[in-house]
């Protein structure tokens, strides 16, 4: 299933998947998880293996392309990585020394949409069973989006993937869409 949020006016990072991954406990009702109620489970470990997050403002450490891209990844395959890098048209061959060039920890040294590039396949190795992609495309060519859109289909039967996003256009490859522009006005 793919839920996508729509923040239309917002002007900084989304909160939602800050919201849904650190207040877990701050809301009514019950939510579950494979037939438990979530306020049962270790939310840290289920964070750390069942989720994975892809912010707008990503953050990188200071080492290689390779080290960034497998960062919090435990089990991967070499081919794993070059298909996904390939996939979001990424590949080593993007950098001067490949897989082994240096990235800044402030990220000086590469785009805002090379960031995002290191940061979803960060997402896709880790093979969580809930994904959430806040602002996926905000750094992104028209290209980079059409692969990410692709990427996205293959995985979403898979997997439940959350996408908070300004992007409209990017809303067609939803199951489902909550605009909450829409839902704030109405409650107002």
């Amino acid at each position: 299933m793919q839920l996508s949020i729509v923040l239309k006016e917002y002007k900084k990072t989304s909160p939602c998947p800050f919201v849904l991954l650190v207040f877990s406990d701050y809301y009514t009702g019950e939510i579950y998880y494979n037939d438990k109620n979530i306020k049962e489970l270790d939310m840290y470990d289920i964070r750390k293996k069942i989720i994975g997050v892809s912010q707008q403002e990503p953050k990188l450490i200071n080492g290689s392309l390779f080290n960034n891209v497998t960062y919090g990844v435990s089990n991967y395959k070499y081919e794993e990585i070059e298909e996904v890098l390939n996939k979001l048209t990424l590949d080593g061959k993007t950098f001067s020394k490949g897989l082994e060039t240096s990235i800044e920890e402030d990220s000086k040294n590469i785009s805002g949409g090379e960031k995002l590039k290191i940061s979803l396949p960060r997402v896709i190795l880790k093979k969580p069973d809930v994904v959430i992609l806040d602002e996926p495309t905000s750094a992104l060519d028209s290209s980079s989006i059409l692969q990410l859109k692709s990427l996205i289909m293959q995985m979403k039967n898979d997997k439940i993937t959350i996408i908070v996003t300004h992007d409209y256009e990017f809303l067609d490859i939803a199951d489902e869409v909550i605009d909450l522009n829409h839902q704030l006005k109405k409650n107002k």
